[in-house]
């Protein structure tokens, strides 16, 4: 058994989010550091397949994730938006 932190949990919202374009609740996104775990410890390997369940929608909990995520502040102004979002999400032209 694997054990995973809040802020892990949390973490992994945004990382399955970021890469996979999922949103899950924390409760189903502990399975993400626990991957992670297997993996340092050997246990899951390349060329491996591995399946993990991940049910719970993270709409039900966005106010308990929202409190863990950074805040966006921007003028009202175009170019500053641009810039503000590419600070946070990268740059989405390449």
């Amino acid at each position: 058994m694997k054990v995973a932190t809040e802020e892990e949990a949390i973490s992994a919202v945004s990382a399955i989010g970021g890469k996979d374009g999922l949103y899950v609740e924390p409760s189903s996104a502990v399975v993400w550091p626990a991957l992670q775990q297997l993996r340092a410890e050997g246990a899951i390997t390349t060329g491996m397949k591995v399946v993990a369940v991940m049910t719970g929608s993270g709409f039900r909990e966005t106010m308990s994730v929202i409190d863990h995520l950074p805040s966006l502040r921007a003028p009202i102004d175009l170019a500053a938006l641009e810039a503000a979002l590419t600070e946070v999400a990268g740059d989405a032209s390449n």
